[in-house]
């Protein structure tokens, strides 16, 4: 028994089909992975840390953001942190506010610890600096 040559062509097409679909997938997940393993673009790798002492300890206040709506000038921070490979950042958020200082987020009653693994500079928005910017220097 033959089969009609239509039958040869759908089988075709479905490995076809299902050969794109595993190629898509291998690649969705390839970048996937580069791209939570990928360096920070001209900043320091750092990694999560639990350390009871920092070497850099910042502390945002409750209040922070009430300052900031009224015009108040907030300056918690250093313009420049200049830091070493291993040393550890500590930041405290106290405030019920998400605050960018530079590559951290920190969200409301979080606190951020980041050792840095890498040598680096990363200047960003900062708004718990009067001049609106700070810049991480990591040395090695």
């Amino acid at each position: 028994s033959t089969r009609p040559s239509w039958v040869a062509d759908v089988t075709r097409r479905r490995v076809a089909i299902a050969t794109a679909c595993a190629a898509l997938v291998v690649a969705v997940l390839a970048t996937g992975a580069w791209w939570l393993t990928r360096p920070a673009i001209d900043g320091p790798r750092t990694v999560d840390a639990v350390v009871a002492t920092a070497d850099f300890d910042y502390r945002i206040p409750a209040g922070t953001g009430a300052k900031l709506d009224q015009g108040i000038t907030v300056d918690l921070v250093p313009e420049v942190i200049r830091a070493r490979v291993d040393q550890t950042i500590r930041i405290v958020n106290h405030d019920d506010r998400t605050y960018l200082l530079g590559p951290f987020i920190v969200g409301p009653n979080e606190t951020l610890t980041q050792r840095f693994t890498s040598p680096g500079t990363f200047q960003g928005e900062c708004v718990v600096h009067a001049g609106g910017q700070i810049r991480l220097v990591v040395t090695a």
